[in-house]
């Protein structure tokens, strides 16, 4: 079976790598410095007086050396092979053929051989690559693991963050697959629970502020009022033909959403999950196509936004709280007016598009498709340019304890 490699541990590798390649060749160069100065200090050395004369005095030697000794570990100054004069570590002296000689590393020391005139030599050792070099080096090592391990935390919390919308999206396509399998196989007679939904009860309010919107007693249905149209020329009803074919491309049919709806409702019940319900409606001189391509972008998927007239939207939002919905709303509807601003859609208004919302969530409750679309409608009616988004908030424990009194009488 053939491991395959993430990302970071290959940019791992990498990174140790270059970084090994990077400190080996900083540390050859310090070398070459270094060996460059020893070199030219060797040269001056020599050619002190004390060096030059033909009676060499030890004394003005040490002398000479120690007034500046530069990276110089140790001189030996031989005389026809005999040691004449000693100066630094004599751990790097060493014997050859009988004959005291000065030995270096070749790492971290460098020798120099010269001879001063016949029959006398000098051999000096330098050290070319020692603790100042080693905590230059140490210190760029330093700084490129911190770099390493600053961009191993950033990747991580990128990573994290791909990794949970990756699953909100799964999450979401899995629930759409399920769901189409929950049509074709019903669930058993006895999870299928269908109370009694009355048309109003106690402790239901809208959070547009801090007044209550109570349902009246009557329930309405999802055409309030049918209006008396006047008859329309040919020319309106291609045109009317049109707008529906380019929305259906970018929304669904009303006539799917009862059925979708029923699904979500009974997921979430099963999942003890809250699912909320948007309805969005946009003013007449807004383009429809515009419109609905704009929700279809800030929403994502076709399959939770369902046409309810000209300019009228539902959406639904699956495993969303009734806060989060509207945060969500608020968003369309700021971007809708960004776009206006920056003259990319709905040109030819006087003004900002008036773009208005109404939602409503299961919050706990066991409730059918027409009470949740009811409730988002009367929300909706309460809205205005001045607060163009409303939810309409239950008291799951009032409305258990309704139900519960509605079945005892």
């Amino acid at each position: 079976m053939v491991h395959k490699q993430r990302p970071l541990e290959i940019f791992s590798v990498l990174f140790f790598t270059l970084l090994v390649l990077f400190l080996g060749v900083y540390a050859m160069q310090l070398r070459l410095v270094n060996s460059r100065e020893s070199s030219v200090h060797f040269s001056q050395l020599i050619q002190n007086s004390a060096f030059l004369q033909s009676n060499l005095d030890g004394e003005a030697v040490f002398q000479s050396i120690e007034s500046s000794p530069g990276r110089l570990v140790a001189v030996l100054i031989l005389e026809n092979g005999v040691p004449l004069i000693f100066w630094g570590d004599e751990s790097l002296t060493g014997v050859q053929s009988h004959s005291l000689i000065l030995q270096s590393n070749e790492i971290t020391q460098e020798l120099y051989m010269r001879n001063l005139r016949t029959g006398v030599s000098i051999q000096a050792v330098y050290s070319v690559l020692g603790l100042p070099e080693l905590f230059f080096i140490s210190r760029a090592g330093l700084v490129a693991l911190f770099g390493f391990f600053f961009i191993v935390l950033l990747w991580y919390v990128v990573d994290s963050r791909t990794r949970i919308a990756s699953k909100a999206v799964h999450g979401h396509v899995q629930g759409s697959q399920q769901e189409k399998a929950s049509y074709s196989t019903p669930p058993p007679p006895a999870t299928q629970v269908t109370p009694q939904i009355p048309a109003r009860y106690p402790g239901e309010s809208t959070n547009k502020g801090s007044g209550e919107l109570e349902l009246p007693p009557t329930i309405t249905t999802p055409v309030q009022e049918l209006d008396h149209r006047k008859e329309e020329s040919p020319q309106e009803m291609l045109q009317n033909v049109q707008e529906t074919t380019m929305a259906s491309t970018l929304v669904c049919s009303l006539d799917q959403m009862d059925e979708r709806l029923a699904g979500e409702l009974h997921r979430a019940g099963s999942n003890q999950a809250d699912m909320t319900l948007a309805l969005i409606s946009a003013e007449s001189k807004i383009n429809q196509e515009e419109f609905f391509g704009l929700l279809k972008e800030h929403f994502m998927y076709r399959d939770v936004l369902f046409q309810d007239g000209t300019n009228t939207c539902w959406v639904l939002l699956p495993q969303t709280e009734l806060d989060l919905g509207i945060k969500e709303t608020e968003k369309f509807i700021s971007l809708a007016r960004r776009r206006y601003a920056s003259g990319n859609l709905f040109q030819g208004l006087s003004g900002y598009p008036n773009i208005l919302a109404g939602l409503s969530s299961r919050n706990g409750r066991i409730l059918g498709s027409d009470r949740l679309k009811k409730e988002a409608r009367q929300a909706l009616k309460k809205t205005d340019r001045g607060t163009p988004v409303i939810g309409f908030k239950s008291n799951p424990e009032k409305y258990r304890e309704y139900i519960l009194h509605k079945q005892v009488l």
